[in-house]
């Protein structure tokens, strides 16, 4: 079944939606499948609105919150799909966007997405508890 969308629309995925479909996912790399196939234009943006984890880390850290529905942005270095950095605090975090950064996203036809929490230097971050609930905001590219 497939699905077009025409107006911008909101999207919260979680990292044991799918424990079940993908064994292998974790807290900090997890794929998800959509109900059905969702067509849409080339000219759509994606933003990462909100975040809940928990930090098991004693201190504050960064984190790059990637996508493969987003376009690479270089990011020390590295070229990555990246939604968002953040700054996380030591135990559980509600983070909720209020300046929004929009990425292309650079398929037209989603049905299942990968994300990815790492370090800024690209390396896995193991520091995460529980689920990782993420808020995504998709809307069409501003002219």
């Amino acid at each position: 079944m497939m699905a077009t969308i025409t107006g911008s629309y909101y999207m919260i995925v979680s990292s044991n939606d799918y424990d079940k479909s993908y064994p292998l996912n974790t807290n900090t790399l997890f794929m998800i499948d959509l109900p059905s196939t969702l067509t849409i234009s080339n000219d759509w943006e994606v933003s990462l609105n909100e975040i809940w984890f928990k930090n098991m880390l004693d201190s504050r850290t960064q984190l790059n919150v990637c996508s493969d529905l987003c376009v690479e942005s270089l990011v020390n270095g590295k070229f990555i799909q990246l939604l968002r950095r953040l700054d996380a605090k030591k135990g559980y975090n509600h983070i909720v966007f209020t300046n929004k950064n929009y990425f292309q996203v650079n398929r037209t036809h989603l049905k299942t997405i990968s994300f990815y929490i790492n370090s800024p230097q690209h390396e896995q971050v193991p520091l995460l508890r529980g689920k990782v609930t993420l808020q995504l905001h998709f809307r069409k590219r501003k002219a």
